[in-house]
């Protein structure tokens, strides 16, 4: 399964709005998780569901409707 990194959402969120200042990165704290995802296989085998946009997309929406 392919999942998106924090980094990665950044750059669909400042490509969005235009953000154009550059990531700040810094020491993971202690009890950060380091990983972590979601996955929709269980809504697609229960009741299916799967999404119909794509993350960009769906953000763009979003950002768009404020």
């Amino acid at each position: 399964e392919s999942g998106i990194s924090v980094l990665e959402l950044y750059e669909v969120l400042a490509a969005i709005s235009g953000y154009s200042k550059p990531p700040v990165f810094v020491a993971p704290r202690l009890g950060d998780v380091r990983h972590s995802r979601l996955a929709n296989g269980r809504a697609l085998a229960e009741i299916g569901w799967s999404p119909h946009t794509t993350l960009a997309a769906g953000l763009a929406d979003t950002f768009g409707a404020h």
